[in-house]
């Protein structure tokens, strides 16, 4: 008589044993997957924190079924993640911030330290905050909020590091930074730094110009 050979002594002990003893993921397996939430994290940094601080995402603590929805949503209202990327964004995401961090992975959830902070250089006595308000409310206000605490999709611009000196500030400006782009053509140095004096007047900094 023949028997399947899942129903042989041998096999079922083996059957057994491999469901309570799981095969260990071998080492070139743990580089591939630490590769995967590597290149996740660097389309984390490139298509999210442009608009999202990383406690606003780490809060959300979503299983995988939810960021893929989360990361749809995101690709719909104009996030820029190129097909490839999309696997290895979803890995670090529910990997990073999924319901249960897994703390060997904090490292990687941990935000990109901010530069050390400048003390802070006024505009010159030609900017205005009020001219800056209404360049503001013309240029900006549509993705970064009305009172540029930050909206869809622009991040908060209140208390930024580069409003402290205006060389980081025009640079953004000018060039743009991931989905924002370039005001080269529409807004002048000079305006600029009219709309950074606007900014620091949210901030309590001393000395924006009125």
């Amino acid at each position: 008589m023949n028997h399947h050979p899942l129903t042989t002594p041998i096999a079922l002990t083996l059957a057994l044993l491999v469901g309570l003893f799981p095969i260990a993921p071998t080492p070139a397996q743990d580089d591939e997957e630490g590769e995967r939430l590597a290149l996740g994290r660097i389309a984390f940094d490139n298509a999210c924190r442009m608009c999202h601080e990383p406690a606003l995402v780490e809060q959300q603590r979503l299983n995988a079924a939810q960021w893929d929805a989360e990361i749809d949503k995101m690709i719909g209202w104009g996030a820029r993640v190129a097909p490839e990327e999309r696997p290895n964004l979803h890995a670090y995401l529910v990997a990073a911030f999924g319901p249960q961090n897994q703390p060997a992975l904090q490292v990687l959830a941990d935000p990109i330290p901010k530069p050390v902070a400048h003390h802070l250089v006024p505009p010159p006595p030609t900017a205005s905050a009020q001219r800056g308000a209404l360049l503001y409310a013309q240029h900006c206000a549509n993705c970064h909020g009305p009172d540029a605490r930050g909206g869809d999709p622009g991040q908060n611009l209140v208390d930024q590091e580069s409003l402290l000196t205006p060389e980081p500030f025009a640079a953004i400006v000018a060039n743009g930074r991931h989905r924002m782009p370039a005001f080269a053509e529409v807004i002048t140095a000079s305006a600029s730094e009219d709309i950074r004096a606007w900014l620091l007047s949210l901030t309590g900094e001393p000395s924006p110009n009125p």
